[in-house]
This record gives structure tokens, sequence and C-alpha cells, in this order.
């Protein structure tokens, strides 16, 4: 039974629906903070320093530095923080990863989240940064990090890296050799001055150190390991060394010294969300013009660019969004308000731009100003007030005003980045809420009965002309060309995104009323409490992603329900008692951190117990030579992760031997499944055992056991299934036909829509049930160490999205069984699926938010993206399900080549 081709037509705009609405989120709530062509601006006056050296250690978060063992770990810092300098947290923004951090930091504006999908390792658009501004820079650290801030090749900065391959995760080498090869090139590159100052003496100068180790740590090893520790020492050590050769060197008491990250890390070691451990990292600076305080001064992540460019007298990066944190500044009065003055006129710069462009690209009638400054001649009232306080010499008011225009300027880039949000979403939901609705209408055959009498009623309404509406629908789209004119690309699609869904809605409007005439059939009670009880359940749903104990409500309904059924008694208590147990590990499970041999052990042994059992059977016997194959290769799956578990806890690494059997084995696995017989229960099983397979090279603790009583679960969901179908037919022998079998024709009822429920369901218990959370950052690097030892983003991306979709899969591989045995029409089927999904989607894109704390925002848009991925993940996966559970591989040539070397098939099976 493969999908009818128009299946795939709504597989398709699905797919382009949902993808056009996860970049509508990013133009709606996040919009790039980056423009050209504006003045910079600096400070007058002298530099309160001539040099600034800035410490970034990767991945370090706060609370791995600020804590009770502080003075043992990092007794450097820990002397500076306490006696010389100031210290606070720096708060960062989602999403925490290296490069939105490293920009924030030396570039003083926050990446808006798309830019991730638009180039991994370095920003798809030229910026201003401290590093150019300066008169001379030096840069050492990561390919990935030091390499991005010269794309001009600029003669002034001066970057070393060093090779990639030595971004090593597997334990095979210290993380905390990063960090020396970076401590060690900065002592040979001072020793080459010793006799010739030349540059490096100049003023205004840059040395910024990028310190990887800590997050190579991390990833491997964990944030709360020993070894961790020890790598904090060893960067201790390092700062300490470098700050003594410098001053021994310049001697001047002119150097300023920052020590910060560029983002946190879960105790998991993955960091990209919004929680605290990821948003907060240390920060502390000491030497000149910085004053010594007890007293926590925290700042945000963007702040620390103006900061250095204030020290040392540089131009502002054009597009910093930074206030320049003058508690960090032991200088004078009037070089506080020449500072903050200069923020001020860096910040007009922006806004006056932002504002022009708006204007220019807007029709004058109906272009709505910033209200604080609704003309050009109120924004230069009062840069002139500012201006003359400032040139009178009273300070005091002149940092007052310039805070308050600081916040005006601000607030008014706030309005004009934001200016389309309303009106995009708006045309954006209008537009979903078409779709839904032509999904609706989409629906045919949902009671063989009463279809045709309902079609003849819709037949007598009459028939809306499609030309005159076509020709309605032009002329409002070329009404609104003037509203959009010379905006993105993409908003021309937002805006026309309605007219094609509703358009579609009106041609089909006989189908949506033959829909809500058969709805109406149902008395108006029974409608209301079915409406009501599904619309409940999507809820919870929804609240599943915020709170994932309510996963287990649902389950205590499912039990519930089947008890007052009181049909097949004995199956029907399995089938509770295991919905209850799966129903309560959202509550008690958590995410895995640290790997559990003995889970690993246990869980081995009863998937090789189970395919005992299995073998055992009659109904197995023509299959039993290639379950002995697959549940071998899964038992050595187990032994492998195993074997790579105690070679890198040992200090050996990722042998090479492992490697290949693991790659191998992730290779293979799924090609056994197209090597069964075409019965349904055995292709199911088969295609559920070759998932498991590359699930436990990447499993690390109970997740492989919590799959295997899952998997359990999901052939008992299709034996009840089966049961169900013969109580109603006794004489189908539904479960023992092949999968090739095409059931196309088949109808859509009641216990349809249950099914596509209870999907939906266990795809989220499949996921919330071992501890992953809605969050781009629900997973762990230590899942691909099986595969690979250097960072590769893609590679082990790929490898992470294998691992989160697998289960996934299993339940679609289930639920194709289950379709072939109760006579599902397959398209009803999926648009109700899809009309499930997309409900959820809609109010998810209300939840998304881009004000209030950095978790908050981070955490919306997560949830929005692992919802709407997930969508449009089911659409993919059955196909591949079908490819798992039908394709048949035993008549190919390369079979015979199986039979004569491992002996797979006997001649009669031919």
């Amino acid at each position: 039974m493969g999908v009818p081709k128009r299946l795939w037509y709504f597989a398709i705009i699905g797919v382009c629906v949902h993808l056009l609405l996860l970049s509508a989120v990013f133009d709606i709530y996040f919009v790039s903070p980056i423009q050209h062509g504006m003045t910079p601006h600096k400070a007058k006056g002298q530099a309160p320093a001539k040099r600034v050296v800035l410490f970034i250690a990767d991945g370090l978060r706060a609370d791995s530095l600020y804590n009770s063992e502080m003075q043992l770990n990092a007794p450097y810092l820990y002397s500076i923080k306490e006696n010389i300098g100031s210290w606070g947290i720096s708060h960062t923004q989602v999403p925490t990863e290296s490069r939105p951090g490293h920009i924030a930091i030396l570039a003083g504006f926050n990446e808006d989240p798309s830019a991730i999908t638009r180039g991994w390792q370095s920003n798809p658009v030229d910026f201003d940064s401290i590093i150019n501004q300066s008169t001379n820079a030096w840069c050492w650290g990561s390919p990935d990090i030091v390499n991005m801030f010269n794309k001009d090749n600029l003669s002034h900065i001066h970057l070393y890296s060093y090779d990639a391959y030595m971004q090593d995760f597997s334990g095979k080498e210290s993380p905390a050799l990063l960090d020396k090869w970076v401590f060690d090139r900065v002592y040979e590159f001072v020793g080459q001055y010793k006799r010739a100052c030349k540059e490096f003496c100049h003023n205004g100068n840059i040395m910024f150190l990028h310190l990887l180790g800590l997050d190579t740590a991390g990833h491997s090893i964990k944030p709360t390991s020993d070894k961790y520790i020890e790598n904090i020492k060893i960067v201790d050590k390092g700062v300490q060394d470098t700050v003594n050769l410098i001053e021994k060197y310049f001697g001047d008491k002119k150097t300023t010294y920052i020590f910060t990250s560029d983002h946190g890390m879960t105790d998991w070691g993955s960091h990209g969300d919004g929680s605290l451990y990821e948003t907060e990292v240390p920060f502390i600076a000491w030497g000149a013009s910085i004053p010594r305080s007890k007293v926590q001064y925290d700042l945000h992540q963007a702040d620390i660019a103006s900061l250095i460019s204030s020290l040392v007298g540089l131009n502002i990066p054009m597009n910093s969004i930074g206030i320049v944190p003058v508690s960090y500044l032991d200088i004078s009065e009037s070089q506080k308000a020449h500072i903050i003055h200069a923020n001020v006129r860096q910040l007009s710069e922006q806004y006056i731009m932002k504002h022009r462009n708006l204007k220019e690209n807007t029709i004058p009638l109906i272009f709505q100003p910033y209200p604080e400054l609704p003309s050009e001649s109120s924004f230069y009232e009062q840069l002139a007030i500012l201006d003359g306080l400032v040139q009178a010499q009273q300070y005091q008011r002149a940092v007052i005003l310039s805070y308050d225009l600081i916040n005006l300027f601000r607030d008014g880039l706030k309005y004009y980045y934001n200016y389309y949000q309303r009106v995009l979403l708006i045309f954006v939901t209008v537009g979903f809420v078409g779709w839904i609705i032509y999904l609706f209408s989409s629906i045919t055959e949902l009671d063989t009965n009463s279809y045709a009498n309902c079609q003849w009623r819709v037949s007598q309404y009459p028939h809306i002309p499609k030309k005159p509406f076509l020709l309605f629908g032009l002329i409002l789209a070329v009404c609104l060309i003037p509203f959009v004119y010379t905006l993105p690309l993409l908003y021309y699609v937002y805006f026309y995104f309605p007219i094609f869904t509703w358009l579609t809605v009106v041609k089909n409007y006989r189908q949506v009323l033959t829909n809500s005439i058969l709805l109406g059939m149902y008395s108006g009670k029974e409608l209301m409490f079915i409406g009501a009880v599904y619309l409940m359940g999507i809820q919870l749903l929804i609240l599943t992603f915020f709170k994932s104990y309510y996963l287990t409500f649902v389950f205590v309904y499912f039990s519930f329900h089947t008890l007052i059924k009181k049909s097949h008694e004995f199956s029907s208590l399995l089938w509770v008692l295991a919905q209850l147990l799966l129903g309560v590990c959202p509550l008690m499970l958590g995410m895995q951190i640290e790997f559990n041999v003995l889970t690993q052990t246990i869980t081995c042994g009863l998937w090789l117990s189970y395919g005992l059992i299995i073998s055992s059977k009659p109904s197995f016997k023509r299959d039993r030579r290639v379950f002995a194959y697959q549940f071998a290769l899964l038992g050595i799956a187990f032994m492998n992760s195993i074997w790579v578990h105690l070679t890198i806890t040992h200090g050996i690494g990722l042998l090479l031997i492992n490697q290949l059997i693991s790659w191998l084995l992730l290779a293979i696995t799924f090609v056994f499944p197209m090597l069964i017989s075409g019965k349904l229960e055995n292709r199911v099983i088969s295609a559920i055992v070759s998932l498991m397979t590359p699930y436990v090279l990447m499993a690390v603790g109970y997740e492989s056991m919590f799959m295997f009583f899952f998997a359990q679960h999901m052939l008992n969901w299709l034996s009840v299934e089966h049961k169900e179908m013969k109580l109603k037919h006794p004489n189908d022998p539904a479960l023992e036909h092949y999968l090739t079998t095409s059931y196309r024709n088949g109808y859509t009822d009641k216990g349809s829509v249950k099914r596509c429920y209870y999907l939906l369901t266990f795809i989220m218990l499949s996921y919330f049930g071992v501890g992953n959370t809605a969050s781009m950052s629900s997973f762990d690097p230590m899942w691909v160490r099986c595969f690979v030892t250097v960072f590769s983003p893609f590679t082990m991306s790929g490898l992470i999205l294998i691992k989160l979709v697998i289960p996934f899969l299993l339940v679609m591989c289930a639920f194709r069984g289950i379709m072939i045995i109760t006579r599902s029409q397959i398209q009803n089927t999926f648009l109700i699926i899809l009309l499930f999904c997309d409900l959820m989607v809609l109010q998810f894109l209300y939840f998304v938010k881009n004000e209030g704390s950095w978790l908050e925002i981070g955490v919306s848009l997560s949830r929005f993206i692992v919802v709407n991925v997930t969508t449009i993940m089911l659409l993919v996966l059955y196909q591949i399900a079908i490819i798992l559970t039908s394709k048949d591989l035993r008549k190919h040539p390369f079979a015979k080549y199986l039979k004569k070397y491992f002996g797979i098939y006997t001649m009669n099976e031919f």
C-alpha cells in the first residue's frame, strides 16, 4: 500500500506551508539589526587604556566558576574578583551558540536566530566589530571563530588558529591542549617583540584569546565532571601567566584585561537554548581604568563591545546596541560624559537610518513613525540639547539625558524592527487558517452510507463562478503591491499566502459544506462531547511542551476508556497496564547525562530474549535466519556502545575498529527488513529491530530500556487493533495479509480519528518519555561518540537528528501496520493528523516571544520549532516506514550472494 498521488500533493504542499511558517516566525519576531552606511562614533579625549587583552573561555557557564570551590579551582581569577577588579554575570541571548556569542561580544549586537539557518560557522552578512576598528588586533584560537572577523583580509588583523582535527571529542586527547596551544602561541608571539616593539606597542590594540577547551570538555565529559574542573584550573593558570607576561613586557599599567564566555552549557553538555545554565556566563575585568569592586555588576553580552571600544578609544561598532557599563570604568565625570555621548551618537545613527529606510519605502499616507519621535526635527532637537550640555561641561545633566536618549533610541529601533510584525502575523494567521479549512474540506468519504446523500444536498446550493472570484483575488493582490513596496521577497509570499489558501477554500466550498453536513448528522450533545474531548486532548498535548507530566493525564484517560469497553479482558488489562507504566515515564525520567553500562546490558538481554521467543513461533519460521542476523547485529551494537564507553572513560579514545563497526551497522541494518517475507507482523518487528540497532549506539542510559518497552507497546497496539477488527469482522484474516496489499479505498470513521490522536500521543511519548524537552538544546553530544571524534557540525547534527526521529519512525511503522489491519483510508488519515498538528502549530505561533528574559524567548522559539518540524517529519517518515515495511529485495541480484555466503534463504523461498 503505497502513498496515493493526491496524498503526495498534500504532503509537498504541507511541507512548503510549514517551511513558510517557520521562516515567517523569524521575520515576524526576529529581525536582523545589521545596517550599512552609518557614520561611526567614538569618545573624544584620551583613552583610559592603551590596549585590551580579551579572554573568552568558550562554553564556561557562570556557576561553574562562581561557586564555593572557586578559590581552589581558579585561585588567580578568584583573587582578581575579590581584591583587584570588577565582576558580574554577562547575560547572553539565544541562540546560545559560539558564533552568535562572539558576535555579541565583539560586534555588540545579538544575531537574530534565523542567521543560524543561513550559515553555520560564519555570519552570512558582513558586520562591523572591535577587531576591524582596532589599531592592530591579534587573535588566537579555533579556526571557526577567529577566521570570522577578517573577511576583508585587513592587514592590521592577525589571525592564528590550530588545525580543526585538534578539536577531539573522543577523550583520547585532553581538551586542555587546545587552550595550552593558545597560551603557548601568545608566549612565543610576545617573545618576538622583546627587542623591537613595532606595532605591538601602538595604542588601541586588542589581543583576543579564544579558549575552546572548556566547551570541548563539556561536550565530551560534561561540565560537572572532575576533568572539566581540571580544565578550569589550566585556564586559570594560563590567564595568570599571560597577564604576567604582558605586564612584564609593557610595565606601564595601561593594559585592561577582560575574562568572559560566549555561552554556558547544560548539565548534559549541550547549548543553544535559553536556560540559565546557557545564558549566564562569568564576566571579570581588571587592569587599567577598572575599579576594584566587591559588588556584583551584571551586564548584557552586547554591552561588552562598547565597553572595550570606550576603554581604548575606538569607534563603537556601527551595529552595536550595547550600553557602555560605566560601573566597570574608573574614570572622571568628564570622560564618562564623553563616552556616553558617543554611545548616544552611535545609536542615533542606527535609529535615523532605520527611520529613513522605512519612510522612503512606504507610502507616506500609511507610514506611522515612532510616536515619541514623530519627525526628524524632533530627533535632531534632542541631540542638539545633549551636545549643548556636553559643551557647557554640565556632565551630570548630560549623562542623565544620555541614558534617556539611549533608551529612547533603543525603543525606537525596537519599534521599527517590529514595524511589520502585527500585519505579518495577521496575514500569516489568516493564510494558515485557510490552509486548515482546506485540509478539512479535503477529507472525503467520512461515512460511506451518508456521503453520497450529503453530496446530493450540497449540489442544490448555487455554484460560485470561478473567474470573477479569481479576478477579485488578482485585484486584491495588485492592491497589496504598493503596501509591500521594496520589502524583502519573502514578505510578498506572506502577503499572498492567504490569497492562495482562501482561493482554494472557495474553490472547494462544496466539500466544506459536505463535511459540515456530515458532522451535523451527529446529535448536538454527541458532537459537542466529541469535539470537547479532542480539543481538550490537543490542549493537553500543547501543555506537554510546557510540562511533560500533562502527557500522563492523556494516558490515564486512555486506560480509563479501555476499561470501560470491557472487551477481550486479558489483553485489555495488559494494554491498560502498559499505558499506565509508560505514562508515568515523563513524570519520573529526566535527561540522562551519564552512560549506564548496567542498563545497556539488561536491555541487551531483554532484546535477545525477545528474539529467542519470536524465533520459536511457527509464523516466524520462514524468516528465522534473517531475524537471527538482525538480533545478532543488535547485540553487537550493544557491546560496541559499551566498548566505546570503556575506551573513552579510560582515556584511550574512540578506536578505529569501533568507529567502523558503528558506521557499518548504521549502513546495513535498514536492509534487513526488506529481506523479510511480506507478512505484516514479521515486517513490523523486523523494522523495529533495525531501528533499534543504530539507536542503541547513540543511547547513553535508560532510554534504550524505555524504547524496548515502548516498542512492545507499539506491537501490543497492533495486536489490540487486530483483535478489535476480528470482533467486527470474524472472517477477516487481516493480520495474515501482506503489506503489499492495497487498501487505498478504505473508509474513515470515529475510530480513524481516535487512532490519529493515539499516533500523536505516542509520538509525544517517544520524545518526552526519554527525558527530552521542547528545546533546541535537548540533545547530548555524547550521543555521537561511537561515530565521530572531531568536531563536525553537519555530521553530528545529522546523527543527532537520526536518534531523535528513530522513535517517531518506530511509531510510524506500527501505525503503518494498523492502517492495513483497519482498512483505513490513508489520505483521510493523514489529513486528520495534519489537522491536529496544525491546530497545535497555530497556537504555538502566538506563544513565540521576542521580549522578556532570554529564557522565555529561547524556550518559546524552541517549542514552536519542535512542534512545526515534528509536523513536517511525520509527512516524510510515513513514506520511510512504507519502504522499511514493504520494499522487497528478495528478488534482487545481491540476495543470491546473501544466500550463498550467509545462508539467509532456502531454495523454496525465492
